[in-house]
């Protein structure tokens, strides 16, 4: 049965949850995408692309297109960077925290109506196993992406 799978509830899970979010941010005029970036600059801000596409879990050609689009609305500010002038670092403005503010408050609600009759120490087990599942996936990853690049050169 499908609903006893790992796979299937994980995905399930995610499905209500991003509609609901994704709903949410639409009525405050983000688009998909948007608000990961915000959430990521507000914990930390002055982050260059490439290190907001690790965090989000984003590629690059979609990164550069929510980052023109959160430019000119007055989201967000690039800076050329001090040690590497090839690259540019990315601040929120006064605008994009104000959304900030907004975003976690969406996420809160999210989370909590995912979580609800639930005791907070089911909660905390709930996102330490998810951690888990995680980084066992990110570590199988990587195993196939060595075993992919070995067989790359055997072959090439």
């Amino acid at each position: 049965m499908l609903d006893d799978e790992l796979h299937f509830l994980l995905l399930k899970a995610f499905n209500h949850s991003n509609r609901r979010i994704d709903a949410a941010i639409r009525r405050i005029g983000l688009l998909p995408g948007q608000p990961k970036i915000i959430e990521c600059l507000a914990e930390q801000d002055g982050l260059t692309a490439k290190e907001i596409c690790t965090r989000c879990i984003l590629d690059k050609s979609t990164m550069t297109g929510l980052l023109k689009r959160m430019e000119t609305r007055g989201l967000v500010r690039r800076e050329a960077s001090e040690t590497d002038r090839r690259s540019y670092r990315v601040f929120l403005t006064k605008l994009g925290r104000d959304y900030a503010a907004r975003i976690a408050a969406i996420m809160q609600d999210a989370d909590a109506q995912a979580t609800r009759g639930m005791a907070p120490v089911e909660a905390v087990a709930l996102n330490t196993a998810l951690r888990q599942v995680i980084a066992n996936l990110e570590v199988a990853d990587a195993v196939e992406q060595d075993a992919a690049e070995q067989d790359a050169e055997k072959e090439g």
